[in-house]
């Protein structure tokens, strides 16, 4: 997490349960967030299976 969203530095250790609570409290509700990452890596891997070259 950058120091430039939050008071923490990156080196300091933060379970990923907090890190998604301090964010839902912060945006809102992380669903909207995980199918943003879940639509963009089923955009990713139907765009490399297109090719041949891998």
């Amino acid at each position: 997490m950058s120091t430039k969203t939050s008071s923490h530095s990156y080196t300091e250790h933060k379970t990923n349960e907090y890190v998604l609570n301090m964010t839902a409290t912060t945006v809102g509700s992380q669903e909207p967030l995980l199918g943003t990452v879940k639509r963009r890596k089923i955009a990713w891997f139907t765009h490399v299976a297109r090719h041949d070259s891998l």
